[in-house]
């Protein structure tokens, strides 16, 4: 019916949305009387070159490649392609002390060339499908992704609704509102933000996850609100603004934004139907659960003259009390989790100057189990497997490796592409960039990669790989945005094959991308 808690619960929310930090302290109001209407956006178009993202080193011992070959020659087939698009809606409106926002996507991530229905003339005279107009692959055309108001009240700023969730540097929640990102978390919520001490204070509570609902009179009603997975949370800030952030650093001032996050997620029982489709008269079956979830994370900025020092480390403990779905069929042994990791970024950018340079680092607690667990795989893994579940049920029952959020990115090939996030293990990252011309960025980075937990990688070794990343962006006063980027990754023993004897061969990929920001 849903994810399990043990995996929702990395993406545990702050207890406030991103939006409702901006306008603290700032009141919507009108000139008039008449509400204003503002609507951000942007249209992306990209390709991306895939080769030899299996790396060409054999099929793991569960018989899958690292990455998908292409089907026509699994074999000797090196090159994946794929190109897509999406326009991205952000309306709204204002009123005096209410503020009513939303996300809407349109053509999300449609992959170009994927609407192959036809009227029987079109494909009498083309001789092939076509794309054609009102139709769009798999998914809606649009998609409504968040919509919620804000009101500005004498205690605070309140915000209700499905609203965006971030914190921090987003490696646990993160609004996946970044350029290349494709995710990103939003929470049904009700929060109040207030200021108060020179810090701003926040609690929020969410309906994470409702059981079958019931359509009555017009309205769903929840069917039974035993099985339900709720959420509290509460966080403290010392945060400004960027643009006043900006001011007091060119004021030769030392800038220290910090905050701490809580959050608890909770659900007592799960509501199994008894044939398993859910209809809404059909009876309920019932599981105890005893889950419970509870996570802190900690972040802060430091910015001085050119300098930025940004870092969040985030530690969660959970646990099941029955693992099992099945009614009657009870594990003994709860399930647990203790998981953690963090990241740092630095950057020294003069002002004024067309360079920077930075050096970053990021950790995520590892489990000794077959496979990284960067994926739901929900398969057991053997030694030597990419991924696969970190549990084995009755003897082990503690999933302990901590997952980045999937649009933290941190490079174009490893963690991205193949293992899906960073999990079970480390990055050394340093990058740099010039600009040569006005707009116009170079940019390079390199990455070392290696696994905590040896026995989870499939070369059975701590060693993963060395990617380069080359990077041309250019960005426009008039909101295009261009980029071209190239990666390549040198795979070390970690990624290779022990049975049989195989070392891995490099993979590279290839990504442009085009934007108009409005």
């Amino acid at each position: 019916m849903r994810r399990p808690l043990l995996i929702a619960a990395l993406l545990a929310a702050a207890p406030m949305a991103r939006a409702g930090w901006e306008t603290v302290g700032s009141p919507f109001s009108t000139a008039g009387e008449s509400p204003d209407f503002d609507l951000d956006g942007s249209l992306r178009v990209r390709g991306d070159l895939l080769y030899n993202l299996d790396l060409d080193r054999g099929p793991t011992p569960s018989g899958d490649l690292l990455f998908p070959a292409p089907g026509s020659d699994p074999q000797n087939g090196q090159l994946l392609t794929g190109a897509d698009m999406r326009l991205r809606l952000q309306p709204v409106m204002l009123y005096r002390g209410i503020a009513v926002r939303a996300q809407v996507d349109v053509f999300d991530n449609l992959a170009l060339g994927s609407t192959p229905r036809t009227a029987p003339s079109e494909a009498a005279v083309s001789g092939q499908d076509a794309p054609r107009f009102g139709v769009n692959a798999l998914v809606d055309a649009i998609a409504v992704r968040r919509v919620w108001a804000e009101a500005a009240l004498p205690v605070g700023l309140l915000s209700i609704g499905r609203m965006p969730s971030h914190w921090g540097l987003g490696i646990v929640a993160n609004d996946g509102l970044g350029e290349e990102c494709d995710l990103g978390d939003s929470a049904d919520r009700i929060a109040l933000v207030t200021p108060l001490l020179g810090h701003i204070w926040g609690i929020g509570f969410d309906w994470s996850a409702s059981g079958p609902q019931l359509l009555r009179d017009g309205a769903q009603l929840d069917r039974d609100p035993a099985d339900d997975v709720r959420s509290i949370g509460g966080s403290v800030l010392n945060w400004l603004p960027e643009a006043a952030i900006d001011r007091k650093v060119e004021a030769g001032k030392l800038v220290v934004s910090y905050g701490l996050l809580g959050s608890y997620r909770w659900q007592e029982r799960e509501a199994v139907a008894a044939s398993g489709q859910g209809g809404a008269a059909e009876p309920l079956l019932w599981v105890e659960r005893g889950s419970s979830a509870w996570i802190v994370d900690g972040w802060a900025k430091l910015r001085w003259s050119g300098l930025r020092v940004e870092a969040e480390a985030a530690y969660l403990n959970a646990t099941i009390a029955n693992a099992s779905l099945v009614p009657g069929l009870r594990l003994h042994r709860p399930l647990t989790a203790s998981q953690w990791g963090g990241a740092l970024e630095t950057e020294w950018a003069p002002r004024g100057g067309s360079w920077r340079v930075g050096l970053d680092a990021g950790i995520a607690s590892g489990d000794p189990a077959p496979g990284l667990g960067g994926r739901d795989d929900p398969r057991f893994g053997a030694p030597g497997d990419l991924d696969g579940a970190q549990i084995r049920p009755p003897y082990d029952m503690a999933v302990d490796n901590f997952r980045f959020h999937r649009d933290y990115l941190v490079d174009r090939i490893l963690w991205r592409q193949i293992v899906g996030t960073v999990t079970d293990g480390a990055y050394l990252r340093g990058r740099g960039g010039i600009e040569p011309a006005r707009g116009l960025w170079l940019e390079l980075a390199a990455i070392g990669s290696l696994a905590l937990e040896a026995e989870s990688a499939p070369g059975r070794s701590n060693l993963l790989g060395v990617e380069i990343d080359p990077t041309l962006r250019y960005r426009s006063r008039d909101g295009l945005e261009v980029m071209l980027a190239y990666g390549f990754l040198w795979p070390l023993a970690g990624l290779g094959n022990r049975e049989p004897e195989r070392a891995a061969r490099p993979g590279q990929t290839v990504r442009w991308m085009t934007r108009f920001v409005f």
